[in-house]
This record gives structure tokens, sequence and C-alpha cells, in this order.
């Protein structure tokens, strides 16, 4: 499962990134409603513009290439933190019972995928289900 998780989570974020990638223009802006209508127009860099409802265009506006590409990297990171480490994650411990001669606990490394891995893979639509 975990090969399976790790290649689904890649695959997801190249695909989310060729897209972001492909959007035109990179930020975008909002241009609040001055009509009373509700709608509001969302215009990027390109000056391409969409009109929508307030909230979707915060929305949009929110959630542009730029934004999208950053988190994509982000994630990109944190999967290479949280690596398999021969079957354990290489980031996790939780700490035992056990303490050294100054009180330390002791710590285990937790079993490969560890949540974290798992909950950006779940971010990207995996589920436990999924081969």
């Amino acid at each position: 499962m975990t090969a399976a998780m790790l290649a689904f989570t890649h695959a997801a974020m190249d695909a989310a990134q060729r897209i972001a990638e492909a959007a035109s223009g990179n930020e975008w802006l909002v241009a609040a409603d001055n009509d009373g209508s509700g709608n509001a127009w969302v215009m990027n860099e390109d000056m391409h513009l969409l009109e929508t409802e307030e909230p979707t265009a915060r929305h949009i506006a929110r959630h542009d290439p730029a934004a999208v590409l950053r988190r994509i990297a982000a994630d990109r990171r944190l999967l290479e933190l949280h690596a398999d480490d021969y079957g354990f994650c290489a980031v996790c411990a939780r700490a035992t019972e056990e303490t050294n001669s100054l009180g330390h606990a002791f710590h285990d490394s937790l079993p490969y995928p560890c949540t974290t891995a798992r909950l950006i893979a779940e971010g990207y639509g995996w589920t436990e289900e999924m081969p």
C-alpha cells in the first residue's frame, strides 16, 4: 500500500502542478461588488476577467496558480522529510516509557507511512480503500 499511496500522491501533485502552470496568469485579484448584484470580478495579471458570486471570486483569488504551486512544493518537501527509512518514518517518533540515566524518554520510530504522509496523500484524494 505504501508504494501505491506514494505513486498516487506524486501523480496527483504532478497533475495539479501541470494545471496550475498552464493556468493563465499567476495571481488573481478580486474587484468587489460595486453594483449591489452580489457578484464580483476576478482578474489575473494577464487581464483575464471572470464574473461570479463574490465568495467564489474570493476563493478563486485565494487559490490562484501561484498559491497552488507553493502548496504543492511544500507538500513535496514534507514527503521528502517524512521518507521511508527501512519501514519507519525518517522523522516521526513517539516517546517510550523507558528513560535514560538523565530521565529523558527513549523514542521509537513510527512505522511508514506515518500520519503526515497519509494526510498529505488524503489531501490529494487518496483513501485507504484504494489499491
